[in-house]
């Protein structure tokens, strides 16, 4: 049975990896790395299940969108910013290829960009500063 809100998750995954280098890591739905071990920077996406759209006096059509949160971390403000931005460039106005779904473009909140913030109650392991900030990506899809 097809899942369309992994599906989004994965797709937008595999796209944010590809542009990314590969000493930048990239988790999807959890950081799976002890904190020794962790590389900074680094970006994790959060997916949300699917919102059902209804778009038409016939009822629904298996239109589903998803709203994805991509949290950047890093030691510094420069660092979260680098990745924020190549992960929005990797997704903005781009058609994802999901088997038995057509996709829309991928729309990157432009809006939504809060500041970046310093976590006051964490440091990385070895003692530096932690900072964090996020973007959203918007998905739609139908049935193909």
């Amino acid at each position: 049975m097809p899942d369309p809100s992994r599906d989004h998750a994965k797709a937008q995954f595999d796209l944010v990896r590809a542009a990314l280098p590969e000493n930048v890591d990239v988790y999807l739905a959890k950081v799976d790395k002890a904190d020794a071990d962790l590389r900074w920077p680094y970006l994790v996406l959060w997916p949300a299940p699917v919102s059902r759209v209804v778009d038409s006096a016939d009822g629904y059509a298996g239109q589903v969108r998803t709203r994805t949160q991509i949290t950047g971390a890093g030691t510094t403000p420069d660092e979260v910013l680098a990745v924020l931005d190549r992960a929005s460039a990797a997704l903005h106005c781009v058609t994802p290829a999901i088997p038995g779904r057509s996709c829309g473009w991928i729309r990157v909140d432009e809006d939504t960009f809060p500041s970046i913030v310093v976590d006051l109650e964490n440091k990385t392991y070895d003692g530096r500063d932690i900072y964090t900030g996020f973007i959203f990506a918007e998905l739609t899809s139908t049935l193909a």
